[in-house]
């Protein structure tokens, strides 16, 4: 579904974010290493272009030669300083341009996580909007269904009063039947008797089976429109 395909998407973009972040987090440490070495650089430049001063200082003629030798090395050891300060300039713009870079991918994402949400909030409402109908027929008919089980039950009830009525007069026409057996016009109504009650409390045991059916199917009913209407209204992505 949409909604499930929007999640799925929000949480590729959650994880894209976390990664460029911690890209820029490394980004920034390098930056900082970068400057402490750029630092140190600049000051082995000042450092040598002060030896270099002091060696073009007045006074130093007596050893001239030593003196041109010092400025010499010391003028190398400036130039390679310079072109490792250069280098350092170098690759410290590098590292800052790929740290904005991913600061502004940072950023973006972000962003683009943030309308994500928006968008699966807002389908989220409108699918639980969509289900608002269809729950609220659900429990009408588990109202129905509760209805028809109270008056289900109060007919068995009533059906199991009756067997248990008819129970006993069938017993007690059987006893008169027996007690009147020897006088056949006395046994004939007693035998019919005790035949029509012997058939009705059949029937009623049989219509008492098929209440009892029927209950068990409105409680099975019943019980999966009440599952329903709760899974309803707690789907969550």
């Amino acid at each position: 579904s949409e909604l499930r395909k929007l999640a799925v998407r929000l949480a590729d973009a959650e994880e894209a974010a976390d990664a460029a972040r911690a890209e820029s987090s490394l980004l920034r440490d390098r930056l900082a290493e970068r400057e402490a070495e750029a630092e140190a650089l600049v000051l082995a430049v000042d450092e040598q272009r002060l030896r270099a001063a002091a060696a073009g200082r007045p006074g130093g003629a007596p050893n001239s030669e030593a003196n041109d030798g010092d400025a010499l090395s010391t003028d190398a050891e400036a130039g390679d300083a310079r072109q490792l300060a250069e280098r350092g300039n170098s690759l410290f713009a590098e590292l800052e341009d790929r740290r904005v870079k991913a600061e502004l991918r940072v950023v973006e994402l972000q962003q683009g996580v943030a309308q994500l949400r928006d968008r699966l909030a807002k389908k989220d409402a409108e699918a639980a909007e969509m289900r608002l109908p269809y729950v609220a027929d659900l429990e009408q008919e588990a109202a129905w269904s509760r209805q028809q089980i109270e008056a289900l039950q109060r007919k068995v009830q009533l059906l199991e009063v009756s067997q248990n009525a008819n129970k006993l007069q069938s017993a007690s026409v059987l006893r008169t039947f027996e007690r009147t057996c020897g006088f056949n016009s006395a046994a004939a109504p007693a035998a019919s008797s005790a035949s029509s009650l012997l058939q009705a409390s059949a029937a009623a045991q049989g219509r008492g089976v098929t209440l009892e059916a029927r209950l068990a199917e409105c409680q099975e009913a019943l019980r999966s429109r009440e599952l329903e209407c709760c899974s309803l209204r707690n789907t969550k992505l």
